[in-house]
């Protein structure tokens, strides 16, 4: 098949109201039904008098709204029962019963770059390939994002039309053995995606979860078994997330259709994952506000998630800050992604692992050597008002450090600043764009000094030329040395955590996609232990 005929695959994304996120959920994913998918005037047609409580499910302005949108937007569908015979057409929708379903293309500038104009995703050849199902990125989260890259069995009327949907793993070969490669590959795109959602009190994990909480868990199925869904990239019910049931609540992801690049199937992993949190795409109108694009393509340098970011630098999370911004439902539509996120998940939000001034600083990690304080922290920044400040003490010296962002597609952009107890700037830093920060000052005097981390943006968004500083979070790696240190912290507590091991892991022979949950390969029997991975 030539890259022309895969870059006009299309991605499925089905949109469900909020009356399905409940306890009536249940009730509407139970059963086999069939149902039918229709657009434009004839599925205004089918609207019948139950347009305006239909539009009311999904907090639109009224039916005319939804009408306008069906007939806008090539790639909106009504889905509801199927009704057979003549007589179907002059039935209407069931208020309690449509939903709203996209068909969306992917655009064909969004992968025409193809995989060879992107920077090599690297390896993450610190993690042991043993380990790369038993993963996690916040161990005891509020949330569960498991991504599941061994097959799944499907019997849900959801999908397929109720026929069972039986799905392979993820392979880029007909071997039944995980590969290093593909194993390579697993660890990567979990890293990309726990790097996606580590401003959320949500653990990405590689490892099936036992007894989660349905009411704050969502699985994304990584499969090649697309011949159900053919040339389509993925699939998901928006809202999914806060499904109390299990059938039809999964997301699928389909690497054939995403030239089975890497950067893309973690990209696509993290949009469906944000359907099922209740975000829609973020979509490009003109100053008139006619649709121009179902996605907004971004630029090289930045795209949003919830867009088409396949071949951007840095993709992250969006509230509409760029030129003529509006989601698929409609012209100038807000969506604060980063905000729908946290109220589906609720609770309290993750951790702080420091104040934001001197008062209220957290003492720098680290451990002791003679005179100095080698250090050794890691955080987040979760928001653009989240600042970190760490405080170390010193009897007179030098201070050598360096801020990394993560190293596999970082999201945060950062500016790094270190002060006195004046309040004195002593250094400040920030790359052009996302990138480490190296600080050397030599010579200190005696005294208490502080290193700040604040969110940073990048050129002018609303001109298309940048992204702001809403959109930078994520995690963050201080290391170096602090000599005449006279105040040694132990790191502290945070809640950006690596992969869940074991102490004495097993080997990797005869652990197949198959066979990999059984106990001779360990992974339903080893205690969870966090260790750091960076």
């Amino acid at each position: 098949m030539s890259f022309r005929l895969h870059l006009c695959t299309i991605l499925i994304a089905i949109v469900t109201g909020t009356a399905l996120c409940g306890d009536a959920s249940a009730a509407s994913v139970e059963g086999k039904r069939r149902r039918e998918f229709i657009k434009g005037d004839a599925a205004v047609m089918r609207l019948g008098n139950r347009a305006d409580k239909i539009a009311k499910r999904y907090q639109l302005q009224d039916g005319e709204h939804l009408k306008q949108a069906l007939r806008r937007d090539r790639t909106l569908r009504l889905s509801i029962k199927k009704i057979e015979g003549p007589m179907a057409l002059d039935n209407p929708a069931d208020a309690e019963d449509a939903e709203l379903m996209f068909v969306d293309e992917i655009p064909q500038h969004a992968l025409s770059t193809g995989g060879a104009d992107l920077p090599t995703n690297p390896v993450a050849t610190n993690i042991p390939d043993t380990h790369t199902f038993l993963l996690h990125s916040r161990v005891g989260a509020r949330g569960t994002l498991w991504i599941n890259f061994k097959g799944e069995t499907s019997t849900s009327s959801y999908w397929n039309d109720g026929d069972t949907v039986t799905a392979g793993p993820y392979s880029l070969d007909s071997n039944d053995d995980f590969s290093s490669t593909e194993l390579g590959n697993i660890k990567n795109m979990w890293l990309q995606v726990a790097e996606d959602y580590a401003a959320f009190d949500v653990d990405v994990t590689t490892e099936k979860p036992t007894n989660p909480d349905m009411t704050h868990y969502i699985e994304v199925v990584v499969t090649m078994t697309d011949d159900w869904y053919p040339d389509a990239g993925g699939a998901c019910y928006v809202s999914s997330f806060g499904w109390p049931t299990s059938p039809g609540k999964m997301c699928w992801v389909f690497p054939n259709a995403l030239l089975k690049n890497t950067k893309y199937i973690a990209e696509a992993i993290t949009h469906e994952a944000g359907h099922s949190f209740g975000l829609y795409h973020w979509s490009q109108y003109d100053s008139s506000g006619k649709l121009l694009d179902s996605y907004y393509p971004g630029t090289t340098t930045w795209g949003p998630i919830m867009g088409a970011s396949y071949p951007s630098t840095v993709s992250t999370w969006c509230k509409g800050d760029y030129p003529n911004a509006g989601t698929s439902i409609g012209y100038g539509k807000p969506q604060d992604d980063i905000s729908v996120i946290k109220n589906k998940i609720g609770g309290n939000g993750i951790v702080d692992e420091a104040g934001s001034d001197k008062n209220t600083a957290a003492v720098m990690g680290g451990a002791a050597s003679g005179a100095s304080l080698v250090v050794n922290q890691q955080g987040v920044i979760s928001s653009q008002t989240d600042l970190d400040v760490f405080k170390m003490t010193t009897t007179g010296g030098n201070m050598s450090l360096t801020v990394k962002p993560s190293a596999v597609q970082p999201n945060l952009d950062f500016q790094v600043r270190v002060f006195n107890d004046s309040n004195t700037s002593l250094f400040t830093g920030n790359p052009t764009l996302i990138g480490p920060v190296t600080i050397t000052l030599p010579s200190l005097a005696a005294g208490t000094y502080y290193l700040e981390i604040s969110a940073m943006g990048y050129g002018d968004p609303l001109a298309g030329t940048g992204y702001p500083a809403y959109s930078s979070n994520g995690r963050y790696y201080i290391s170096g040395t602090f000599t005449g240190a006279g105040s040694v912290g132990s790191p502290t507590p945070t809640p950006t955590p690596g992969p869940s091991v074991s102490p004495t892991p097993p080997p990797t022979t005869g652990c197949t996609r198959s066979g990999w949950n059984s106990t001779t390969c360990g992974a339903t029997t080893r205690k969870v232990t966090r260790v750091s991975i960076l």
